[in-house]
């Protein structure tokens, strides 16, 4: 038997003394903490200096196509 997990969970709340009911979406929590993590990874390569800026990138492939136009 497989176990699925509820797009929906309910957890009771109280505030004030009076209790209600909150849902949670469990996939799109899970895509917001997948982000997170997307974001997190990229700021710690950016700290570690593993980026280089846009502008020299776009610069290399330029030349990277004009050498190839030139073999042909």
């Amino acid at each position: 038997m497989s176990k699925s997990t509820p797009p929906h969970l309910r957890l009771p709340l109280f505030k004030s003394g009076k209790s209600g009911l909150a849902e949670l979406d469990y996939e799109g929590t899970r895509e917001t903490l997948a982000l997170l993590k997307i974001l997190a990874l990229g700021n710690r390569e950016v700290e570690q200096g593993k980026v280089r800026p846009l502008a020299n990138v776009a610069r290399r492939l330029r030349a990277k196509k004009i050498k190839a136009r030139r073999r042909r």
